[in-house]
């Protein structure tokens, strides 16, 4: 269990960042934004020397490293090399995080990237007949559903730090859409 999150995900091969966010939250969600999305912030993350995100889906043995995914590096080499990973999947729904599964294997370098380029879209929508549903996608099963927009939501802690810092920014957007 990943804990309360947003939609999130990767941009694909030549795909702008509101076509993939749209693409994430129909395919998480099962909804289709109908809203003029709004890029709220660009951010780039600077992963460091012993943290990848893998670029492609790479299947190593019986285990298969998804594309998007955080890896640890193990030990590093040149990018037409095999580079040692470590892939460790948690439940954020306990507190401290539980270590569910870990995967170790050996990828090329060149299909690791050490930066992370982030856009966090928002769309305004009319949610009022939305039901709690279960969507598959990616392997994943995600239970969806609205909560009102307040601070204090629990997500989980890597987008927590971005809504706090962003709040004031996105109750501005929400309060001129809802007053058209």
């Amino acid at each position: 269990m990943a804990g309360i999150q947003l939609p999130a995900g990767t941009v694909e091969k030549g795909e702008d960042p509101v076509d993939a966010a749209l693409r994430e939250v129909r395919e998480e969600t099962g909804y289709t934004a109908c809203s003029d999305p709004v890029v709220l912030d660009e951010m780039t993350t600077h992963l460091g020397p012993q943290v990848a995100v893998l670029l492609d889906d790479i299947a190593v043995g019986s285990h298969t490293f998804l594309r998007g995914h955080t890896v640890r590096v193990l030990r590093a080499k040149r990018p037409s090399e095999l580079t040692s990973i470590r892939e460790e999947i948690f439940d954020y729904g306990t507190s401290p995080p539980t270590l569910v599964s870990a995967h170790e294997g050996e990828v090329r370098a060149d299909k690791l990237a050490s930066t992370v380029e982030r856009s966090f879209v928002l769309f305004v929508e009319e949610t009022s007949t939305f039901e709690r549903r279960t969507q598959q996608a990616d392997g994943h099963e995600f239970k969806v559903f609205w909560t009102p927009f307040r601070r204090g939501v629990p997500l989980v802690e890597r987008q927590a730090g971005w809504l706090v810092e962003h709040f004031d920014v996105i109750e501005t957007h929400l309060s001129g859409a809802t007053n058209r």
